[in-house]
């Protein structure tokens, strides 16, 4: 208004980056998406893919595109259509609600699917399969 931090002004007008873009540069989406990180996490490659404009965060069968109101994230989960979670080309993704979800896919969250299908579940996955899973006597 009077000029007074006209002096202390950026000049240049580069900003500070915001923590969300400079977190996990590590693996570039594309990389992943070519096949290159096999054993990136499921829950932070779909992240990835909604984040980056990939994958648009609507259910591909349904149509579902309602946010949370605490937190702006979407409940919804990427599929594999030919069931194999290292085929991550975009061609073989889409974005399902949990309904549609377990309407047209079933059950994933085994131990058994990860291992027949190629993929690994790491020991936080690990516990709770075992937290979820009913104790048969």
């Amino acid at each position: 208004m009077y000029g007074v931090f006209e002096d202390l002004k950026n000049p240049y007008g580069i900003g500070i980056e915001k923590a969300k873009a400079i977190k996990n540069k590590k693996y570039h989406i594309d990389d992943i998406i070519d096949g290159k990180h096999l054993h990136y996490p499921l829950h932070k490659f779909k992240n990835k893919l909604f984040d980056s404009g990939y994958v648009p965060k609507v259910c591909s069968s349904c149509g579902f595109s309602e946010e949370r109101i605490t937190d702006g994230k979407m409940p919804l989960l990427i599929d594999f259509l030919d069931g194999n979670l290292n085929n991550r080309k975009l061609d073989n993704i889409r974005a399902l609600c949990y309904n549609c979800f377990f309407l047209l896919v079933g059950e994933r969250n085994v131990k058994n699917w990860y291992a027949e299908n190629g993929g690994q579940i790491t020991e936080d996955e690990e516990k709770n399969l075992q937290e979820q899973s009913p104790i048969q006597d």
